[in-house]
């Protein structure tokens, strides 16, 4: 790509947050950027598929799990409401212009993989949404790049930040990579780190690697559209990718006094 052009670029998400929004405006603002358009995934949960989902946590957890996302729903949708006034404001779908929104509720499907294409975007980049297929990354014509919130290759897959606490780790960061078919396990272009002190938590990790997320992740994605990237020299992964963790997994950290259980 010639270093002259600008460059046509999508957002792919199914996080509806003030980081989300934070990141469509400044890929939008940058100079060297086009067009910005956000491909948002909602996924159409029917009750059937909702009481599937809470078998399948029900078999991996065991009858605890009932009990547990009773409370969840209860701190979730009722506690946490009634002491933060400002919840839900400023979120991606509440700022982002309404011709750079496209929302889907299959985000693998050939109709999406359609749209992104009909959009005629050279990069996409991936923040917060499901594991996708290559029908969907292999669209843009430099494919896509995820801001993975771990240390690549020994902290692949998620969430962020909680196996670090559970494994008493020092530190933690961020890995832009290149979508392919195997989770996390693409060419790193950019890694960053962030001691882990005795007084962070879930919580205070999560706002500390959005923000490192936020601050590199434009010039990545601009050094990748214009060919300037070198991919890290990386070991291979040594263990498989981490994956939800149970009910008494986090209760283990949350003993700890680092993330609510």
């Amino acid at each position: 790509m010639a270093k002259q052009s600008k460059v046509k670029l999508a957002v792919v998400t199914q996080v509806n947050s003030p980081e989300t929004l934070e990141l469509y405006n400044s890929l939008k603002n940058a100079d060297w950027v086009e067009s910005v358009h956000v491909v948002f995934h909602r996924p159409a949960n029917s009750i059937k598929k909702r009481l599937k989902a809470q078998l399948a946590y029900v078999k991996n957890n065991g009858p605890i799990w009932i009990p547990y996302r009773a409370w969840v729903f209860l701190r979730d949708n009722f506690i946490d409401k009634a002491t933060n006034v400002d919840a839900g404001k400023d979120r991606l779908l509440d700022g982002v212009a309404e011709a750079d929104l496209s929302i889907v509720s299959l985000m693998n499907s050939k109709k999406t993989a359609q749209l992104i294409k009909d959009l005629d975007c050279e990069l996409g980049v991936v923040f917060g949404a499901k594991i996708l297929k290559e029908r969907i990354f292999s669209v843009p014509k430099l494919g896509m790049i995820n801001i993975h919130q771990g240390l690549i290759p020994e902290y692949r897959g998620m969430p962020p930040a909680f196996w670090e606490l559970y494994n008493d780790e020092k530190e933690t960061g961020i890995s832009i990579h290149k979508v392919v078919t195997k989770l996390d396990a693409g060419e790193v272009y950019f890694q960053g780190k962030i001691p882990i002190s005795d007084q962070d938590d879930l919580s205070s990790l999560e706002t500390k690697l959005d923000r490192l997320s936020l601050d590199n992740v434009v010039e990545t994605a601009r050094q990748v559209a214009f060919g300037e990237q070198k991919a890290l020299d990386l070991p291979a992964p040594s263990k498989p990718h981490y994956l939800r963790p149970t009910v008494m997994e986090r209760w283990k950290v949350a003993k700890k006094g680092r993330c609510r259980w």
